[in-house]
């Protein structure tokens, strides 16, 4: 009797398994990509917080996100808040954004992140503020030395830099050992490659067909010529001086504190202010005893998803985690909520209150089910009551089957 059961399990998954697995292409549910991050300002410094509302018209031109804090200090308290803004870092200054305390404009200084690990929308809250760069410059008399690499031919050059040096590089074709510190330079005709390295110098060990020149410097030398360069390369757009001088030297000064120890010159220096990263707006309150307001406004940033049809506009909002909050949406489209916050329809929008866990994403689209134009799933054509029946049906049928293959044989043995 066992052999009968294995034998029509057998059967069945043979039979059954490439009927159960038609199917047709279904459209995916929307996906966020490419996000966009608006950051909220950072409350958790603020005692005696009673709500917070979020509003915005999703459906403007440019969409300003708009919050209102309502506070009852038990206290006087002068506190420093940060607002994230996320960006091309030159295009951002102190009008990106407005903050009212009880009415009165607060201006606010600037300052700047550190290129994260891996993708913004991975990193909490929390995670974003730890990114504010506070480092003060290096000692700008600190010496340091200029190398360039260079051939006639075809060569090399090894090296060993010193432990814990920080170096500026720009290297096209190297090699590197973390165990000796040891650097092996490719060169090729015409295409020099160059180092810089702080308080230390590099021991050289081997050349080959090739050319070592060093140069002398100090570390304002490098830092002059870092701002200078930017600054070139800002004369064809339309920018404010200061706040890019101000970029190279957050940048520049934090590669001497941060466990990273070498940098592309060009590309995490000087290019810095035309790449896309976060600024902090800082502000300087004092709130008075009592009760108290606070006004901010600012770009609400979204990206088009345009492999749906019709397109998706994806707005992603990041917060530190707030007790209550309600959020005010105005717009015609359909919202397609990809998290776990419930958004109820209005009759201008959609509204929400309730927690904030710290983040939330939404969608808008004029159909309520956009459909993917490249990506696909695929689903079953047979109705599930048309497959219930139908395995109970060959079941049975292989059962039967089974059993009379099996006394058949048998019959035939003892004949």
């Amino acid at each position: 009797m066992k052999k009968i059961l294995l034998f029509s399990i057998v059967i069945f998954f043979l039979i059954f398994t490439p009927v159960y697995g038609c199917s047709f292409p279904e459209a995916n549910a929307v996906k966020m990509s490419n996000l966009m991050p608006t950051y909220l300002l950072d409350f958790s410094k603020i005692d005696g917080i009673r709500s917070v509302c979020l509003s915005s018209n999703l459906d403007a031109d440019s969409p300003v996100l708009k919050t209102s804090v309502s506070i009852n200090a038990k206290t006087e308290q002068t506190i420093r808040i940060l607002l994230p803004v996320y960006g091309q870092l030159y295009t951002i200054s102190a009008e990106s954004a407005s903050l009212l305390l009880n009415g009165k404009k607060i201006t606010p200084s600037l300052s700047y992140a550190s290129d994260p690990f891996g993708l913004l929308s991975s990193l909490s809250y929390k995670e974003i503020l730890d990114l504010n760069i506070t480092s003060e410059l290096p000692d700008l008399n600190m010496p340091c030395y200029y190398y360039t690499f260079s051939t006639d031919t075809n060569g090399t050059a090894t090296f060993t830099v010193p432990k814990g040096a920080v170096l500026f590089t720009s290297f096209y074709s190297h090699s590197y050992s973390s165990l000796t510190n040891e650097y092996t330079l490719t060169l090729e005709k015409n295409r020099p490659q160059s180092l810089l390295i702080f308080d230390k110098d590099i021991l050289l060990s081997d050349t080959e067909n090739c050319r070592a020149e060093k140069q002398p410097l100090i570390c304002s030398d490098v830092l002059n010529y870092a701002i200078d360069t930017a600054h070139l390369l800002s004369d064809s757009i339309e920018t404010d001086s200061e706040i890019i001088t101000e970029i190279v030297k957050a940048k520049f000064s934090y590669c001497f504190v941060s466990k990273q120890r070498t940098y592309n010159f060009f590309d995490e220096i000087i290019n810095a202010p035309f790449r896309f990263g976060i600024a902090f707006l800082n502000y300087s309150l004092t709130i008075p005893y009592g009760s108290s307001v606070i006004e901010a406004e600012q770009r609400f940033l979204s990206s088009i998803d345009g492999t749906y049809k019709p397109p998706v506009q994806n707005f992603y909002v990041v917060s530190p985690e707030l007790q209550t909050v309600t959020i005010d949406l105005t717009t015609s489209r359909f919202l397609l909520n990809y998290g776990k916050t419930d958004f109820e329809k209005t009759h201008q929008g959609y509204f929400y209150k309730g927690e904030l866990s710290g983040n939330f994403e939404v969608g808008l689209c004029t159909s309520s089910i956009p459909s993917s134009l490249y990506h696909h799933k695929t689903t079953n054509i047979i109705p599930v009551w048309l497959i219930v029946v139908l395995v109970i049906l060959s079941v049975c049928l292989l059962f039967c089957l089974s059993y009379w293959i099996y006394t058949f044989v048998k019959d035939t043995r003892k004949k």
